[in-house]
């Protein structure tokens, strides 16, 4: 059985649905390792720990010198994983969290059920909106649903680029229009590293400002949206 989580944003600006399963061959699902869908790289992995199940040998992984036993379950799953992959019909995004996470986005929620539900580990979490939020989230993407009314109503994540100095004395200057926080204060003003860093705006006017001092280092700009006032849109 899995646990259910309750989200109030799209990942990704694209899915509705979160999938994260525990396992110890999450790795071997790695975006970057495959060609396309078509997980390649993955189904040289578990073919060759396949061998060893099949033998009834420990199944071992090798990463960096270090050899880690790997569970049966664990490699049935990652197996079952991989199958309803395959042949998924919505498209989806696989990406690997901390500690040995596989995450798995898509917008069918049925099809992301079917696959938790075929699992041996109990360390699984469904993680999806309520049907009012969800609905909202379908039709706008970009926008995280907060519990409180914001006093500032986006959110901007900065890019790869380095801090801005003017960016920092903005900020400073103009508490009443932003808010930052200390950890992105410190580091635009030190012209270090922002990137996945975020700084709030009072409203869409200021953003065509920031946007001339930040030039092209903002990755993404978020709607905060009171949950009270859904029905509003």
């Amino acid at each position: 059985m899995y646990k259910k989580c309750t989200t109030n944003k799209i990942f990704y600006s694209k899915y509705v649905y979160k999938l994260v399963v525990y396992n110890k061959l999450a790795s071997i699902f790695r975006s970057e390792l495959q060609r396309g869908k078509e997980l390649s790289y993955a189904r040289e992995k578990l073919d060759e720990y396949n061998n060893y199940y099949s033998n009834n040998q420990p199944i071992t992984k090798t990463i960096f010198r270090t050899t880690t036993i790997v569970s049966n379950d664990d490699f049935l799953d990652a197996r079952d994983i991989y199958k309803c992959l395959k042949i998924l019909s919505e498209d989806y995004l696989v990406r690997v969290g901390i500690g040995n996470e596989l995450i798995i986005y898509c917008n069918d929620k049925s099809e992301l059920i079917s696959i938790a539900n075929k699992m041996r580990t109990e360390r699984i979490e469904f993680h999806e909106p309520s049907n009012k939020i969800a609905a909202y989230l379908k039709n706008n993407t970009d926008v995280v649903i907060v519990k409180n009314k914001p006093q500032f109503n986006l959110r901007i994540t900065l890019g790869r680029k380095n801090g801005s100095k003017d960016l920092a004395n903005w900020l400073k200057n103009n508490k009443d229009k932003s808010k930052v926080g200390r950890k992105t204060l410190e580091n635009l003003e030190t012209e270090s590293y922002v990137d996945g860093l975020y700084f709030y705006l009072r409203d869409e006017k200021l953003l065509q400002l920031i946007t001339l001092i930040c030039v092209d280092n903002i990755r993404r700009v978020q709607k905060l949206v009171w949950y009270s006032e859904l029905d509003k849109y």
